[in-house]
């Protein structure tokens, strides 16, 4: 059995054995995965529908499809890694919202450069830069709590995240947001203006709803007098503002009203949720919904709460919490509706909290309670 005593090294260097053991538990899951849900196809990690056409670059007698299901997000990026040009019109087809889903281009685009262009190398490639991020977000939050004298064994919680493996099982594009988010707060607080504006800038790339946290360090910039980032900032949303052009500029594109679904009035989401969960049957999914949903209101809570009692390094951290709790607020039934979405949806919540720079009880407590329905979610989803 595995003893870390038995390695000096590892003693030494608990970072490294840190990213050790979020390795291993990529691999086990990655291929517990593949081999008993997904009976050894890459391709089960997309979640495809049989309701939408199937990207023109794929064998349906080779791929893993999921009957009268209209799919999951996976399938719409790995049909953009597959064509990252879109100048097939099968695979313009094959999306039900291209004006929406196009403007995400950077993780099908770096699936689409690891995959060597190669349509059977792209699945394989989308999914391993997945397990390579989760791997990478235990080390820079290690980085991070170590930087600051707290235990970088903290860092292992990023394990516990549920959202963190439903990104990773379903391959979407919200590990390497969550990411980029962790990183640009990381070289904030080390005072490197130009890596966090590139940062942002990538950020907004992988979400482009995610510019709204742009916002978040612009007005920590201002509040604690940092002109210089404030000046790199002002150029930090050009790429997605380009790309945004570009795409408004493809006359065949079909429109989308998807953005119209996305927020309501303030708590309007909120109570339609709760609502919604009073008059369902008290069965296993709904107790795990109301599980869930209340999780995540406490994990956004104790983040403010953490970030009060240590505002003089957290600062950036509490203004992306307000943030995104705004968001919250004003998220409609379609994001609350379903664990799947508001989960990975709002995964940085749970990244926030971690880099709060505070060991505490409460915190171990709810990483622990929240860990229960990564379990859950590993072992039960089908």
């Amino acid at each position: 059995m595995f003893n870390i005593v038995q390695f000096p090294l590892l003693r030494k260097s608990p970072i490294l054995s840190n990213g050790i053991i979020a390795t291993l538990v990529v691999i086990i899951v990655l291929l517990f995965n593949l081999w008993f849900k997904f009976d050894g196809n890459i391709t089960g990690f997309f979640r495809i529908g049989s309701e939408f056409p199937l990207s023109p670059y794929l064998n349906p007698e080779t791929t893993f499809i999921y009957p009268n299901e209209v799919g999951h997000d996976g399938q719409q990026f790995l049909t953009i890694a597959l064509d990252p040009t879109l100048q097939n019109l099968d695979s313009i087809n094959a999306l039900d919202a291209p004006h929406y889903r196009y403007r995400r281009i950077l993780y099908p685009l770096l699936g689409y450069v690891f995959g060597l262009g190669q349509s059977r190398l792209i699945p394989w490639a989308m999914v391993i830069l997945n397990g390579i991020l989760i791997v990478l977000l235990v080390l820079l939050i290690s980085v991070t709590l170590q930087a600051y004298n707290y235990s970088p064994h903290y860092g292992l919680w990023v394990l516990s995240i549920p959202s963190v493996w439903m990104a990773f099982v379903l391959s979407t594009a919200d590990l390497l947001s969550g990411f980029l988010l962790v990183l640009s707060i990381y070289f904030y607080r080390k005072s490197s203006p130009i890596l966090t504006s590139i940062s942002i800038a990538y950020l907004c790339l992988t979400r482009e709803n995610l510019l709204i946290i742009w916002l978040a360090f612009v007005l920590c910039s201002i509040w604690e007098r940092r002109w210089r980032q404030l000046v790199h900032l002002g150029w930090s949303w050009l790429p997605i503002a380009l790309w945004s052009f570009v795409i408004s500029r493809r006359s065949d594109f079909p429109e989308s009203s998807v953005l119209e679904q996305v927020f309501t009035y303030p708590l309007g989401g909120v109570l339609n949720k709760i609502s919604l969960l009073f008059s369902q049957e008290i069965v296993a999914k709904t107790l795990f919904e109301w599980y869930n949903f209340i999780l995540l209101i406490v994990v956004l809570s104790a983040t403010f709460w953490f970030c009060f009692r240590q505002i003089k390094f957290n600062k950036i951290v509490l203004i992306c919490t307000a943030i995104l709790t705004g968001l919250f607020l004003i998220s409609s039934a379609k994001i609350l509706g379903y664990y799947l979405d508001y989960l990975r949806v709002y995964m940085p919540a749970y990244f926030l909290l971690l880099l709060t720079l505070e060991a505490h009880q409460i915190k171990t407590g709810i990483l622990g309670a929240v860990s229960l329905s990564s379990i859950a979610f590993l072992v039960l989803h089908n």
